[in-house]
């Protein structure tokens, strides 16, 4: 029962499991096999867009200059399935898809900068192979009213044969965006004018509903998803069972960034999205349904967060972005790259191996790898084995345990918080209110009296404000601080030996308590973030104030409403 407590009721999971081998969310696994760069310049290099144009072939834009300033639009082409890229005159954008022949694509372009009624869209065809126009239609349709909007982001195909794109724009006299569905029946010659998605009047929405992308579900739901904002801004969708007439309610599928999102069903019939901003991170529904979405990091710095997937080969993606300093002026050697991160993709019930006592194991360590091997957190300025007093972490064999043990020390002082050697924020689902972490741990330095492990915990209450409280331990200490309060409480923990620690939190109830094996010992409130946070949670050093080595055995969680 606790197990299927644990994961039937959601349906917006931001969450991954990191397992010895990858990356498992419900469903399925993703294992990171590899990374390159399909071009480094000195300028800017923004708004990365991939399509598959064939069996071996992907055509990729991008931007060449500083946005808004002197950018412009160049292509890149492989024939080896993301290999090698070349340059080649760019000949579409966002819109195309490779047509039922295998021989061609279809490139979709419409836009209308005056407001109207009527839309056109032009439908050119080009050979796959040679990139050489073969022909152009044109299609003429309304709208319920005047607007003026463009042609956005991917085509796909229905399984029944059904083209789907969509447009987007500013209805005359209002402010929010609305999105629109269009479809075409004879493989993109000709396109109508299908439905009002969304008019952009509901939800968290700065935009309204901008820059959408639409796919269909193997049983034949039709799915769109919407930014709503620039950074931060929630990620929604609609759903429809009719082939797109009429829409369900508005549902919002994360927090975190909604820029430019993009949507691909893969042979299999799971679903994976790409959005951000800021960052880039991975959406997929293993089910295949649209309701089960599971949220993985690709990339959390600078850039422009446009992004793509491409289904490389039946159990591996490309996820294709930038990193650039998007929208400054500055120009550092450290940015300006488009990259391809590559995953293994494989359904099974992998989570259900990883329950432990009505936890779910983010990482244990007699798998022998270190957390930031499993792609858990994140080494900054780390040692990996001692070497004077900079700060290090390592596997240990110990006798008190059959498995190696995840050793971090920092034992310097000259540590800051601009270099702290750990820290990686873990999403939490940000529609649940509560969490329960637990971990085994041994505290080593009993003359140490500063706080020798931190865990820092945001979370979303009911009404979307972010709280927050920090636990630190030290030998025989326990702290619970926020930024408007610190409890601490005496505790008779001995060094050298392994306890079971349990941080309990209710973001609803402004409650943070600690258990120390299976005995409360520290109650204190969470308080609110200043501004609005991203719920989740880190682990390790995240502050000059972590001093002394503690080993570290194993790392759970899990969530309620």
């Amino acid at each position: 029962m606790k197990k299927h407590f644990l994961f039937s009721f959601l349906t917006v999971l931001s969450l991954a499991v990191c397992a010895s081998d990858g990356i498992v969310v419900r469903g399925g696994k993703l294992t990171p096999a590899g990374q390159n760069n399909v071009l480094t310049g000195v300028r800017h290099l923004n708004f990365v867009h991939a399509e598959r144009i064939s069996e071996n072939a992907i055509y990729l834009t991008h931007s060449v200059g500083i946005h808004s300033v002197d950018e412009k639009t160049v292509g890149k082409a492989s024939l080896d399935n993301g290999k090698t890229w070349q340059p080649t005159p760019m000949f579409f954008g966002f819109a195309t898809i490779a047509n039922s022949d295998g021989k061609s694509v279809t490139v979709l372009r419409g836009r209308s900068d005056e407001f109207s009624k009527k839309f056109t869209i032009i439908s050119t065809r080009y050979d796959a192979g040679t990139l050489q126009k073969l022909e152009s239609a044109t299609s003429v349709f309304e709208l319920p009213f005047a607007f003026r909007g463009r042609v956005h982001r991917d085509i796909r195909r229905a399984p029944d044969g059904t083209l789907r794109s969509t447009i987007y724009g500013l209805a005359e006299g209002k402010k929010g965006c609305f999105t629109a569905l269009i479809d075409s029946k004879d493989d993109g010659k000709s396109w109508n004018f299908v439905s009002i998605v969304d008019d952009g009047s509901e939800g968290d929405r700065d935009e309204g509903a901008s820059e959408p992308c639409v796919e269909t579900a193997k049983d034949g739901t039709v799915i769109v998803m919407m930014r709503s904002g620039s950074n931060g801004k929630p990620l929604y969708q609609r759903t429809s069972t009719d082939g797109g007439k009429t829409w369900g309610e508005l549902v919002k599928v994360t927090d975190g960034g909604s820029a430019a999102p993009s949507l691909l069903r893969l042979q299999d019939g799971t679903l994976v999205a790409v959005t951000g901003r800021p960052g880039v991170y991975l959406l997929t529904d293993f089910s295949g349904s649209g309701k089960q979405w599971d949220k993985v990091p690709v990339y959390s710095g600078a850039g422009s967060s446009y992004s793509s997937i491409v289904e490389n080969a039946p159990g591996e993606l490309m996820v294709l972005y930038d990193i650039s300093d998007f929208g400054s002026l500055r120009n550092p050697d450290t940015f300006n790259r488009v990259v391809v991160s590559t995953y293994k993709i494989e359904k099974g019930d992998f989570a259900a191996a990883e329950i432990k006592d009505g936890y779910q194991t983010m990482y244990k360590a007699e798998t022998g790898k270190t957390p930031e091997a499993l792609g858990l957190t994140k080494s900054l300025n780390y040692w990996h084995a001692p070497k004077g007093d900079r700060p290090y972490h390592q596997m240990v064999e110990i006798p008190e345990r059959p498995h190696p043990v995840f050793r971090l020390s920092s034992r310097s002082k000259v540590v800051n918080y601009s270099n702290r050697p750990w820290h990686k924020l873990l999403n939490i689902p940000s529609g649940m209110h509560k969490a329960k972490i637990g971990f085994e741990l041994r505290i080593n330095d009993n003359d140490i009296k500063e706080a020798q492990f931190v865990m820092m915990v945001m979370l979303n209450d009911a009404g979307g404000k972010t709280y927050s409280s920090v636990l630190q331990l030290a030998a025989g200490k326990v702290t619970l601080s926020a930024p408007k309060g610190v409890r601490t409480a005496a505790v008779p923990v001995r060094t050298g030996e392994f306890h079971t620690y349990e941080f309990l939190l209710d973001a609803d109830a402004d409650k943070a308590e600690v258990l120390i094996d299976g005995k409360s010992v520290l109650s204190g409130k969470m308080v609110p973030y200043p501004g609005k946070g991203q719920s989740g949670m880190s682990f390790g050093d995240m502050s000059n104030a972590v001093f002394g080595t503690v080993d570290l055995s194993w790392l759970g969680w899990s969530f309620s409403l």
